[in-house]
């Protein structure tokens, strides 16, 4: 899911969540929580990466300004190096 998805998903999962428990329909509300719950974790492990990967171009523009980090990271964002 993309970020924008995800928001929109623990979003939706939280308000299920308050209403359902507002109902008294307390199960529901809480596996709506462990949704919402797990989207967020989802999120911060995404924010986490993107400042990973913002770290790596950091580093490579300050050895060398004439190296395209963006390019680099790209290349070996996806191999666990980045």
């Amino acid at each position: 899911m993309t970020e924008s998805e995800e928001n929109r998903y623990f979003m939706y999962s939280l308000t299920e969540a308050l209403g359902l428990y507002m109902e008294g329909e307390y199960k529901k509300a809480a596996l709506h929580l462990e949704n919402a719950i797990k989207s967020a974790n989802e999120l911060h492990a995404q924010q986490k990466e993107q400042e990973q990967i913002n770290e790596a171009k950091r580093i490579l523009e300050s050895i060398n300004p004439t190296l395209d980090a963006n390019a680099i990271v790209e290349k070996y964002k996806d191999s666990g190096y980045v």
